[in-house]
């Protein structure tokens, strides 16, 4: 007898015993000493069995996951007409976004009503964004001409409902510092970028960017960056090579690396799953996604699809991922593994950025015309859904 047998048979035995008692109080008008006992004990018998089957009515055909596309009204007198390239979530349902016409503003999200908002553009900002990052109340906003601004968030609602200014300061930064293409933090206050055939390090110290020019990684071409964890990032070049590289003690050290195709790679995510394994989803040229597993650093899985991904988001236990033929892909986590639900996907869905809801299994992703949509993912997430349905269906 397996596991799960054993624990649906002492549940029955208990409830045996728990008819028995309330058989016998019904005659006597006595509750037994221990009937709360073996009720608590049954409760918890019930979570864990239905813990254990959850997973496997994900498997079922007819529980698949499944996605939709909401689109929400875009309401008052802001209208943004540039690509939304990059999105941060400030506080629920209030994002701050840039967009391709060098507009900075925030979004505001009215998920009862399926509306959403842009507040004006935030004047201080004239210069395109390439990367947002917020420590606490501060958001630092940094610029493909160098810029850095720090915003802090403390009085946007005053700034929403009244139009009192924001406190936005430029910060000083090395002269040597001339812009950035590509930017991303690898550890509190420590940020890289790529020029050219090298990935260089920047350091926020005291609100100003210190250049830390003798401190670099050469790599031929590379194109794509991605933090993994402390002080450790992936980062993909041109050639479909992939290095595993750590920070520490002031050098660049390169820990392991994996070559996946002859093109260029795309773009990277990492992906946690439940027991904290690390996977890596790398795309490459050539229509691929190649899965990845991080401790290993071995390939796990490898698609090929109809179009390039360029862009994936991951939220509570599934995956989206985007391909620039217009489709948006299903990933799911379900038996300590994630897979393609390849029944699942949505076509003809151009989308140029988006964002994970925090506090659900949604998707905030807005499309090419600047529209605004919410993905849903309708999935078995927790036993109270699965008390939804009939188990023996």
């Amino acid at each position: 007898m397996d596991y799960l047998s054993e624990k649906i048979k002492e549940y029955r035995d208990i409830i045996k015993i728990l008819r028995t008692s309330l058989n016998y109080t019904l005659k006597s008008s006595i509750l037994e000493e221990d009937f709360y006992k073996n009720l608590n004990y049954a409760k918890s018998l019930e979570r864990e069995i239905l813990e254990d089957i959850l997973p496997l009515y994900r498997e079922k055909e007819k529980y698949k996951a499944d996605i939709s596309l909401y689109k929400y009204s875009l309401q008052g007198s802001y209208i943004e007409r540039g690509f939304i390239e990059n999105i941060i979530s400030v506080r629920e349902d209030i994002y701050l976004l840039s967009s391709s016409k060098q507009n900075t503003r925030f979004l505001l999200l009215d998920r009862e009503n399926k509306t959403y908002e842009f507040t004006d553009i935030l004047k201080e900002v004239d210069d395109r964004v390439v990367y947002f990052k917020k420590y606490n109340k501060i958001i630092y906003i940094f610029t493909v001409l160098g810029k850095i601004y720090a915003l802090n968030t403390e009085n946007i609602d005053k700034f929403i409902y009244y139009g009192e200014k924001l406190d936005i300061k430029e910060l000083d930064k090395d002269s040597d510092i001339y812009g950035f293409e590509t930017l991303m933090e690898i550890d509190k206050n420590k940020f890289i970028s790529i020029e050219e055939d090298r990935v260089e390090l920047f350091i926020l110290e005291k609100n100003r960017l210190n250049y830390k020019k003798d401190i670099y990684l050469n790599i031929d071409n590379p194109k794509a960056l991605k933090k993994l964890s402390h002080a450790k990032f992936l980062i993909g070049d041109i050639k479909g090579n992939v290095y595993l590289v750590g920070y520490k003690d002031g050098n660049f050290i390169v820990e392991d690396k994996l070559n996946l195709v002859e093109g260029e790679i795309l773009y990277i995510d990492i992906y946690s799953l439940e027991d904290d394994r690390k996977i890596a989803f790398i795309s490459t040229v050539n229509n691929y996604l190649y899965l990845v597993d991080i401790d290993k650093f071995k390939i796990l899985k490898k698609f090929d699809f109809d179009g390039n991904i360029y862009k994936t988001f991951h939220n509570k236990n599934s995956l989206i991922a985007l391909s620039d033929t217009g489709k948006i892909y299903l990933f799911e986590e379900n038996l300590k593994a994630i897979n393609l639900n390849k029944n699942r996907e949505l076509s003809n869905k151009f989308i140029a950025s988006g964002s994970s809801l925090a506090d659900n299994r949604d998707y905030l992703l807005f499309d090419i015309d600047g529209n605004l949509n919410i993905l849903k993912v309708n999935r078995l997430e927790d036993i109270e859904d699965l008390r939804k349905i009939s188990l023996y269906d």
